[in-house]
């Protein structure tokens, strides 16, 4: 039968595979509560557009990269003859599997059975056939072997193309390569190079109900079962897959269920909130979702504050009548062998796998640390400190302090500004050992009350629009603007003729903010010259006692502010005093009027004692921030910061936004005599190298 030979030592591999990674899967689930979830449409993108898409076609590209770094999820529709083809291979494959001897059964505490059948894909091109060793009399005929080829070859034809653009639009923040090989010299430079040099594993489940075992202890919902899978991220790089369907196997021949729900499919966003997904298009969808692979080998090499999202996720299992069975396809795009996990040991991700298998076959369960397992439990793995008076605090080991002499009840605590206390499993913040007698766990930073975020319930007293066109406190126009966020934040700048070598600067904003920030870049600084850097902030202070107190919510006083970042400390409450002795700003104010246009403005020679650059062709360095969801001083998400270089001696005039990751950027305004441009920030790596206000509390 040719498509269907198999061999010892296939049989060997993909059990070692299939053990692997059913041992791993347990160190990463988090249970799901038996609540109901509110519901979201997955972002998709067509077939051809997947194949055309490019950093010139700003819209889709920003359609793309904003689904890898919001829910780290995307489907691809129109794909050509696949509706079809995906309801055959669905159908028989669950059919033939169910004969197959190679098949292995996964047995869930809710009562549902799994039964796997497995292939690898070396790269983009099928290594060896699925074992599907059934009775070719039955459902294992010719055409469905056939099927089944094309069925991986489009999937293979739909990674190629996910990975280009892939590697397209997210490269690294330096150039530099993502891993390294075992042979001395060699490197794997991006995304679509790992892939091509992997071993990817496919998983065809078929899922059916036995009889549930009654509820005790163990069951993973206290309310009852809900989840088959709980809340888990895969290990891979990334996973395509099909979204599951109801196969009748009692039909001759098995056939796809019309109308019946495969269950359901569940997500956790970056708050917390786990929803369910619509992957619409009927479900003639292939879904690509991001792993934990993505989390360890790319985003470390990520520009500070560009994070592609590490999708957990879960499925509950329908009540499906007898003969009938959930279908699903997964492909798991792993690290290759030759890579190198880590480069002072020099141990493959090969050689972690082989540790793996062995740990699993062992009766280690999980397999080990450092391949498999999420960060989410990896940062928990190890907790202890070499130095006793050390203790393990935010994932690292801090001094204690001593809490000898603190209030009765106080005891040593790794507690955030906001005396929450933190657990292994949070994760970005401003934690320190303390003396405290809090129990509150780590909770998301509050957002802006309404009554400093929505407008007037009679609207805006101007338009955005005219809101820009006024003029500074001086009376004259503003005759340079750079568009910072399109549509929404604006630098605005003048040279001062009453006040010979000052300029003028408005940052305005259409909404309310909680800090505007405008500073020099501090070369050779950390977070790519963010520590050291003199800076500018527009801080919006109503109410100190807005979130809880004036303790750790570092209230300053809405106001221009002239401060110095701390050289090695982020964390805002390092340097929220660190105005000059005497300062630089001549004039400033702040107009703030919340849900409408809001501004900072300022006037001035010199930022905290460096004076500015009014030499043409000698640019200043410029970093900017804003921070719009809360009134803390804090920074988390993307495209709110940025690079920015203005010669003050050119007028640039307006200056419109430019995309983050476009590969061109407008020079207005830094054309020297010579013709030869300064360079002007230049999209991924200058405008986002840096990590301009991480300034948590």
């Amino acid at each position: 039968r040719g498509w269907a030979v198999s061999s010892r030592r296939r049989s060997t591999m993909h059990s070692n595979f299939i053990v692997f990674v059913l041992g791993v899967i347990a160190c990463v689930s988090i249970d799901v509560d038996a609540v109901p979830r509110a519901r979201i449409e997955v972002p998709s993108v067509a077939f051809n557009d997947l194949f055309r898409l490019t950093g010139d076609d700003r819209s889709s590209s920003e359609h793309f990269r904003h689904a890898m770094l919001g829910d780290g999820i995307l489907t691809v529709h129109d794909i050509p003859g696949f509706a079809n083809l995906r309801r055959r291979v669905m159908a028989g494959v669950a059919a033939c599997g169910a004969t197959a001897p190679a098949a292995r059964v996964t047995n869930f505490p809710d009562g549902t059975s799994r039964r796997t059948v497995a292939a690898v894909t070396k790269g983009f091109h099928p290594l060896d056939a699925v074992d599907l060793d059934g009775d070719p009399r039955e459902a294992c005929s010719k055409k469905l072997f056939a099927d089944v080829k094309s069925f991986r070859e489009l999937v293979s034809s739909v990674s190629h193309a996910f990975v280009e653009r892939l590697a397209e639009l997210f490269p690294s923040r330096d150039g530099s390569p993502l891993l390294q090989t075992t042979e001395q010299g060699n490197f794997f430079q991006d995304v679509h190079s790992l892939v091509a040099a992997g071993d990817h594993l496919e998983h065809f489940h078929a899922y059916y109900r036995g009889e549930r075992p009654p509820l005790d202890e163990n069951t993973p919902s206290s309310a009852g079962y809900v989840e088959t899978i709980d809340l888990h991220a895969d290990q891979g790089m990334f996973i395509i897959f099909t979204p599951g369907v109801v196969v009748d196997l009692s039909l001759k021949p098995p056939a796809t269920v019309v109308g019946e729900s495969p269950g359901s499919f569940f997500v956790e966003r970056r708050d917390g909130a786990v929803v369910e997904v619509d992957f619409s298009y009927s479900d003639d969808v292939l879904v690509i979702m991001l792993g934990d692979g993505i989390d360890a080998i790319v985003n470390p090499k990520m520009p500070e504050g560009v994070v592609l999202r590490s999708t957990p996720h879960a499925m509950r299992m329908p009540d499906l009548s007898s003969g009938r069975v959930r279908s699903w396809y997964g492909r798991m795009f792993l690290p290759p062998s030759s890579a190198v996990h880590n480069a002072i040991t020099g141990i493959s991700y090969g050689k972690l796998r082989e540790m793996a298998i062995d740990s699993v076959r062992a009766g280690g369960g999980e397999g080990s640390p450092g391949l498999g397992c999420s960060r989410r439990a990896l940062s928990a793995t190890d907790t202890t400190c070499d130095d006793p008076n050390d203790m393990y605090c935010w994932m690292r080991c801090m001094p204690k302090v001593d809490c000898s002499t603190a209030p009765a009840g106080h005891t040593l605590k790794c507690a955030s500004q906001r005396d929450e206390i933190w657990r292994p499993e949070d994760s970005h913040g401003d934690y320190n050992p303390t003396c405290t007698n809090s129990t509150a766990n780590v909770t998301v930073d509050p957002i802006m009350p309404d009554r400093y975020k929505n407008a007037p319930s009679d609207g805006c007293a101007n338009t955005f629009t005219a809101y820009l066109a006024e003029p500074g406190p001086s009376g004259a126009a503003w005759t340079n603007q750079h568009e910072l966020i399109k549509d929404k934040l604006y630098l605005q700048w003048r040279r001062c003729t009453s006040t010979p070598g000052a300029v003028e600067m408005r940052m305005a904003y259409n909404g309310s903010f909680g800090y505007l920030a405008l500073g020099l870049e501090n070369p050779g600084g950390g977070h790519n010259g963010m520590n050291g850097a003199r800076t500018v902030m527009g801080i919006y202070d109503p109410d100190e006692k807005v979130h809880g107190g004036e303790s750790w919510l570092n209230f300053v006083g809405t106001g221009v502010k002239e401060l110095k970042i701390h050289d090695t400390l982020s964390a805002f409450r390092h340097w929220k005093d660190s105005a000059p002795t005497t300062p630089g700003l001549i004039d400033s104010s702040m107009d703030v009027n919340p849900g409408c246009g809001s501004s900072m403005y300022f006037k001035t020679k010199t930022i905290h004692g460096i004076d500015l650059n009014m030499t043409k062709c000698s640019p200043n360095n410029f970093i900017w921030a804003i921070h719009t969801s809360t009134l803390l001083k804090g920074y988390h998400g993307w495209g709110n910061r940025g690079h920015l270089k203005i010669d003050f001696a050119v007028d640039s005039g307006i200056v419109p936004w430019v995309s983050p990751y476009s590969t061109s950027s407008s020079t207005a305004g830094l054309e020297c005599e010579t013709s030869h441009a300064v360079p002007c920030a230049r999209g991924f790596l200058s405008m986002l190298l840096m990590t301009v206000i991480c300034f948590l509390l």
